[in-house]
């Protein structure tokens, strides 16, 4: 964990490409990288942008992929796949009505290259970033905003970036006697991330590329993350995403009920599908094979849109995914956007 002062001139909660963008930002302006601290709850860099070594081999467990836009998120992607942290997964074609392809990206050995690249850079610039640090309060003064996490000292910053989903910014911000966004902050909807190991291939579960969405109310997306090119390709790593409604019901289970209930609902789902080998290894993996991960705010819905960014009063800003629907990209933007501004 890297060591805190008691004061910085800008603080910014929450190590997700969103703060991330936020401390290149300053960077950009002029700010000294000394004078810049990133606090985050998590073990590593990235939020969403997770990959997790399980079973010998990798697994993107939140987002999956990223598109790119605009100017400045494609000349970070630039530089990131001359640096090798980033790759072409494919090309989508052109569709019908002129809409033109565009290249998906991902990490280069999993989604959270990115991130722990751009984070490798803040560092060589004296960015501090600690984690392990969940922000529980703020405190706004006349001088400065007073942050309270669960493992340092209160920390003095003239200014607070806080890039959290809203629903825990508003949660902050409440702390603070500071307004929030009243309803119009972005909805988030969750997400239950099952992994497997399968030790040998099924043929047709996923098109070339390693991926699939099934037309099913029950599971919103299948990854196999050795076709993918992030795991082993002896096996079959598939990360599952159920969808909305079925990630709540199971949410709202007591945590030791979350694994056996995402198990049948795949079960059912293969079963329904026609889909044995799957079936049959959800039945036969143990925990060295089957682990489930649950994203509370995994994906924005009703989102807002430009500035990207929201000054809650002179010294704290808010920024985040919650700005469009292109969730990492508009991650990105909305915090070099705040970045700019603070």
């Amino acid at each position: 964990m890297s060591s805190l002062l008691p004061s910085y001139p800008y603080l910014i909660v929450g190590a997700g490409i969103s703060g991330l963008a936020a401390a290149s930002a300053l960077l950009e302006r002029g700010v000294s990288g000394g004078d810049i601290a990133i606090l985050d709850k998590g073990r590593q860099v990235g939020g969403r942008m997770a990959t997790r070594r399980f079973a010998g081999t990798r697994f993107d467990t939140g987002a999956q992929f990223f598109t790119c836009t605009q100017p400045a998120f494609g000349a970070l992607i630039e530089r990131a796949a001359a640096d090798g942290a980033v790759t072409e997964w494919y090309s989508r074609p052109a569709r019908r009505g002129g809409l033109e392809g565009f290249p998906v990206w991902r990490g280069s050995d999993g989604m959270t290259a990115l991130p722990k690249w751009i984070a490798d850079q803040l560092r060589e610039s004296d960015v501090t970033i600690a984690l392990e640090q969940r922000v529980e309060r703020l405190q706004s003064t006349a001088e400065a905003v007073i942050v309270t996490s669960n493992r340092s000292e209160p920390i003095q910053a003239e200014h607070v970036i806080v890039t959290a989903p809203s629903p825990q910014a508003d949660a902050l911000l409440a702390t603070a006697g500071l307004p929030t966004q009243n309803g119009a902050a972005a909805e988030f909807v969750p997400c239950i991330a099952a992994l497997l190991l399968c030790e040998a291939p099924i043929e047709g579960l996923v098109n070339r590329h390693g991926w699939h969405k099934p037309d099913d109310a029950r599971i919103s997306w299948i990854a196999d993350n050795a076709t993918k090119g992030i795991a082993d390709r002896a096996a079959m790593a598939l990360t599952f995403h159920l969808a909305p409604e079925a990630s709540s019901r199971i949410a709202r289970e007591p945590e030791p009920q979350r694994e056996p209930h995402t198990r049948k609902v795949l079960t059912d789902w293969a079963a329904t599908h026609g889909l044995r080998q799957v079936a049959d290894a959800l039945s036969q993996a143990d925990d060295t094979h089957f682990q489930v991960k649950y994203w509370r705010y995994a994906r924005s819905i009703g989102a807002q849109q430009e500035p990207g960014y929201r000054v809650v009063e002179p010294r704290v800003t808010l920024a985040g995914d919650g700005w469009s629907p292109s969730r990492i990209e508009s991650a990105f933007i909305s915090g070099r956007a705040a970045g700019m501004v603070a």
